[in-house]
């Protein structure tokens, strides 16, 4: 499906074969040639070989840039065209400035068509017409491409986020097209480079760009009172469209007056739209009489619609402008019916009293023209555009710069043998610093790493669960002896119920002279005699236990402070860094300071890494290729231009040495200021090294009491293990002689 958004043919332009025409030009003999190559030819019989290549390559750059427009349909052919022309310009541009082709010169023209008329041409030898029409059609390039997404959004190929990279090639367009407009081409130009007609072609690409905005929306599913304003935003920029389009200077032209039609109907489509939406708002609104008057509103636009639509015809600037019209009839067709609907609703609920006339929309315009540079200078030539045109910087031009080089050298190693001695003075006090910060040797023999008896305390600690161990140990016990007392509990009640049974049995004895002894029973005399047992090693276990949490709670923080340590791999070995342990219970304005000092020595890092650039830049810089290229495009003699380009360069030279060696004299300053803040909190780390020193000592004896508690902790479970097992046993046998006893 075709966008019916705004778009522009590419300008066409006659081929141009530099070479051919240069031949042309002088062709009456080598005199004529030599004054306009500015050398000698024949002291350099190869001169006119490496102009000649220059030439070529200039002209296959300029196919490359103008003989494929027509081809151009699509995203990837208008990005290809689009570097094709910044490529062709810059070369053209730095082929100028050596060789003239003015009147003067080599007299070569450059003709352009007229965008909608093959038949008007305009025709300048100067390379302001090329540069004009080479900008005109970068931003046709971007109205290529913003009609293609938004074809594609519409046509359900993509996904509809691609109408906001259409609004945004729309608005590059509209940019482009603004510069045109505030710098139009001195002399004689075609109708589609005159001002009313740039004025056209840009307000077209905004209000291009306000659709999408309105197709984006309503894809979105937005609300239909932020659709609204969008729509009618759109309708008053077409409008604009069709005012410009109107004057009197492009009147008389056919395709001018297509795209005032095609822009009105699209007015007229968007202020439609704008009713039906907000017609929706006062549906959820109740407001049934101003919906009413707004869908009459809208089948009155309707109306003007399908009249508009006799005079519109297929426009190549409008391509899909067809295609909304069959949408836009379906839209009228449907009108009545909801009219009618809301009417019903009206006359049978709510009775509301229909308005003469409505308000107008409130209109949102979201979009403006994009803020572009001048994207015809300031291109990187490629390096075999740079080498082909090498030879035309004429040949005394060379040879002055040849001789030059041994005094720009001069200069050269003079500032940077300077700055070589500058930045071995910051390599020194970097590596000073580090070797403070991370070598540890400033702390002694504190900062050597952990025995390895030690670490295998830890390491052995760490495997084996730690103080968590012993905590899962004490609360396993300490469930068992709740157990154990609960079923004790529960035993000693149902003897005791039995005795009190017994003495009520033995009271019922007839002749009451007999005495009964309760516990007579063996039975009941055993199970009390193991019920006493088990509670008197209870109680020497909870006496063992007490001693072992006493253990633990002297021990606790000792064993945790050991686990604390953090374990890192060397080679095959784990090991434990005393230097990092201490770091990590320094004050929190020791490690500050360190992360500062660290902060400092970075960006003294990234100065060193900046010089030797700078270094290889500079070198880069002082070649007599770029010497030569300044002496073509000057407009004094050799002799002022060598002058003042030497001058130049070590005022340059001079100032940017300056700048460095302040920028390094605020560095080192700031290094030092750090370095000696750290230094003043030394004995916060040492003390912090030394409390490390001590807790690492401990490790094996730490390790031991560990185990010691751990065996403790294991018999003590193993204990409760067994009693729980004889309390049950004893609860059976004590449940079955109660069932037996009340038989």
């Amino acid at each position: 499906m075709q966008a019916w958004t705004f778009r522009l043919p590419l300008k066409k332009s006659e081929k141009i074969d530099f070479e051919l025409a240069v031949q042309e030009r002088f062709s009456s003999g080598n005199k004529a040639l030599e004054d306009f190559l500015g050398v000698n030819l024949e002291n350099d019989e190869n001169y006119w070989t490496n102009v000649s290549k220059g030439l070529k390559c200039l002209s296959r750059r300029r196919d490359e840039a103008v003989g494929v427009n027509s081809g151009v349909t699509d995203l990837v052919g208008c990005q290809n065209l689009k570097e094709s022309i910044r490529q062709y310009f810059a070369a053209l541009e730095f082929v100028a400035r050596r060789l003239d082709f003015t009147d003067k010169g080599a007299q070569i023209a450059f003709v352009w068509y007229d965008v909608f008329n093959p038949l008007k041409k305009a025709k300048q030898r100067h390379i302001a017409l090329e540069r004009t029409c080479l900008a005109f059609n970068l931003a046709v390039c971007e109205l290529i491409a913003a009609n293609c997404l938004a074809s594609d959004c519409l046509g359900g190929k993509s996904d509809a986020s691609l109408f906001e990279e259409a609004c945004r090639k729309y608005q590059i367009a509209a940019g482009h097209l603004s510069v045109l407009c505030n710098s139009p081409p001195d002399g004689s130009v075609t109708l589609d480079l005159g001002l009313e007609a740039l004025n056209v072609f840009r307000a077209a690409s905004l209000a291009s760009a306000q659709t999408c905005m309105c197709e984006y929306a309503q894809r979105k599913g937005m609300k239909d009172a932020n659709v609204a304003v969008l729509c009618a935003g759109a309708s008053s920029t077409w409008l604009q469209v069709v005012q410009k389009s109107r004057v009197k200077l492009l009147s008389g032209d056919r395709t001018y007056k297509q795209i005032g039609d095609c822009a009105e109907y699209l007015s007229v489509f968007y202020q439609r739209e704008a009713e039906l939406r907000m017609s929706q708002v006062n549906s959820e609104r109740n407001e049934k009489g101003e919906q009413i008057a707004r869908l009459n509103k809208a089948i009155s636009l309707s109306h003007s619609l399908k009249k508009l639509s006799k005079t519109l015809t297929q426009c190549p600037c409008f391509p899909g402008i067809l295609t909304l019209k069959n949408r836009a009839e379906q839209v009228t067709e449907k009108l009545p019916s909801i009219l009618k609907t809301a009417e019903k609703d009206n006359n049978f609920i709510f009775m509301q009293t229909i308005p003469s006339s409505v308000s107008s929309i409130q209109s949102r315009v979201s979009i403006k023209s994009a803020d572009v540079s001048d994207t015809l200078s300031n291109v990187n030539i490629e390096d075999d555009i740079l080498s082909g045109f090498h030879g035309l910087v004429p040949l005394h031009l060379r040879n002055a710069a040849s001789n030059f080089e041994s005094e720009l050298k001069s200069i050269l190693n003079y500032h940077l043998r300077e700055l070589y001695q500058q930045t071995s003075i910051l390599k020194d006090k970097i590596s000073a610093v580090e070797q403070y910060l991370f070598s540890g040797q400033s702390h002694g023999p504190l900062s050597s790493e952990v025995l390895p008896e030690h670490i295998n305390a830890i390491c052995f600690l760490r495997d084996n669960g730690g103080w968590s161990r012993l905590e899962e140990r004490r609360r396993q016990i300490e469930n068992l002896n709740a157990e154990v007392r609960k079923i004790l509990s529960s035993c000693k009640q149902v003897l005791d119920k039995e005795r009190d049974r017994a003495l009520i049995a033995g009271a019922r004895i007839s002749n009451g002279l007999r005495s009964y002894d309760e516990n007579s029973s063996p039975v009941t005399r055993g199970y009390k005699q193991e019920l006493k047992r088990l509670e008197d090693q209870l109680e020497s276990a909870v006496r063992a236990d007490n001693y072992v949490s006493t253990r633990m709670e002297q021990t606790e923080r000792s064993i945790k402070s050991l686990e604390s340590f953090e374990l890192h791999r060397d080679g095959g070995q784990r090991k434990v860094s005393l230097m990092n342990e201490a770091l990590n219970q320094v004050p929190h304005e020791y490690i500050d300071a360190r992360d500062a000092l660290i902060e400092r020595i970075e960006t003294a890092k990234n100065l060193v890494a900046r010089r030797q650039r700078l270094q290889e830049t500079l070198k880069q810089e002082f070649t007599p290729e770029l010497t030569a290229s300044l002496l073509a495009s000057s407009d004094q003699s050799v002799e002022e231009t060598l002058h003042s380009h030497i001058e130049e360069q070590k005022n340059r030279m001079k100032n940017l040495i300056q700048g460095q060696i302040e920028e390094q004299e605020k560095i080192l300053f700031q290094l030092e200021d750090a370095y000696s803040l750290l230094r003043s909190m030394e004995g916060d780390l040492n003390k912090a090294l030394l409390e490390v020193q001590d807790r690492i000592r401990n490790a094996t004896k730490i390790c031991d009491s560990w185990k010691e508690i751990k065996t403790a902790l294991d018999q003590g479970l193993k204990f409760y293990q067994t009693a729980l097992r004889s309390a049950t046993q004893l609860k059976n046998n004590v449940e079955t002689l109660a069932n037996n006893s009340s038989y």
